[in-house]
């Protein structure tokens, strides 16, 4: 599945199968690799929705990962990529919960 690249701190890209009503997300995980799960059922209006939000990454937490219903598998890994790094070529670090008031989302 083809995934378009996101701006989140959370979130490096998200792609959608209408057929197969799949969502796939990369999940940035500060480490040398980040994790590709898919979402399933998860229909053409929820994505629209998810696609329309202005904090992807908000929105996954709030109405993704906290849907215990939602049925979920990890497909995979990715390398980081480079705008994952800082300009020393380590992983950005996430916000503290004290910079996120002021931060928000990426």
């Amino acid at each position: 599945m083809e995934r378009q690249k996101l701006t989140s701190g959370l979130l490096a890209s998200a792609g959608y199968d209408a057929e197969t009503q799949t969502l796939e997300l990369e999940i940035i995980t500060h480490r040398p690799k980040n994790v590709v799960y898919t979402y399933s059922p998860f229909s053409p209006e929820r994505y629209a929705e998810f696609m329309a939000a202005e904090s992807k990454g908000k929105f996954f937490l709030k109405n993704i990962k906290a849907d215990r219903t939602l049925p979920y598998k990890k497909v995979g890994e990715t390398d980081a990529k480079p705008e994952e790094k800082d300009a020393n070529g380590s992983l950005r670090q996430e916000p503290s919960h004290t910079d996120s008031a002021t931060k928000g989302d990426r």
